[in-house]
């Protein structure tokens, strides 16, 4: 998963030029061929730890959020890379690794994985793959705030961890996009709270 945010940090810097641009393609070719390379096609997941030592692969999975984490950062390529071919790798990428999300049990890892969709969707609207699993991780994450949340704690989960920002994020981004203010105002009341 570091590999994916330094790919999103060349795409990102890449908009503000803040580097020289022959850099940030260098860089985020190099990014982009990690991801590739930690990618199980047989399994269809990204691993996440790869041994210094021998450059061995330390499981076949890597965890929910780290494959979230690639997807969301494969997304913003697909959506903001000048260059068309590292956009068309990062397109590949990520339609082959989207359909095991749906078996994910982690809101964070939904999130990641939503915040890329929106991206990715940007290019490409009419990907009704992409659409679908955006309606039902968007579709989990209301569920569990509706079983979680009240007023004394309008939150997901009964518990706050790490990237907490990250759930309403994508939830207000899906609530706009698929035009369900039940779901954007979710996203604001969480995040009031948080404040």
């Amino acid at each position: 998963d570091d590999n994916a945010r330094a790919l999103m940090f060349t795409v990102l810097a890449g908009e503000t030029a803040a580097i020289p641009t022959e850099e940030l393609w260098r860089l985020g070719s190099r990014y982009m061929a990690f991801l590739q390379y930690a990618y199980n096609a047989e399994n269809r997941r990204f691993r996440n730890f790869l041994g210094y030592d021998h450059r061995r692969w330390l499981e076949d999975v890597g965890s929910e959020d780290s494959h979230g984490r690639a997807l969301r950062a494969l997304g913003t390529v697909v959506a903001r890379w000048p260059r068309q071919g590292i956009r068309e790798w990062a397109g590949q990428l990520f339609e082959a690794a989207l359909a095991p999300t749906l078996t994910f049990k982690s809101p964070r890892a939904w999130a990641f994985t939503l915040l890329g969709i929106q991206e990715y969707l940007t290019r490409f609207s009419g990907d009704r793959v992409a659409q679908s699993t955006r309606v039902e991780l968007a579709g989990r994450l209301m569920q569990m705030f509706q079983d979680n949340g009240d007023d004394t704690w309008p939150w997901f989960e009964d518990i706050l961890s790490y990237s907490n920002a990250k759930l309403p994020h994508a939830l207000l981004l899906c609530g706009r996009s698929l035009q369900r203010p039940e779901m954007t105002d979710t996203a604001l009341t969480t995040l009031g709270w948080l404040a």
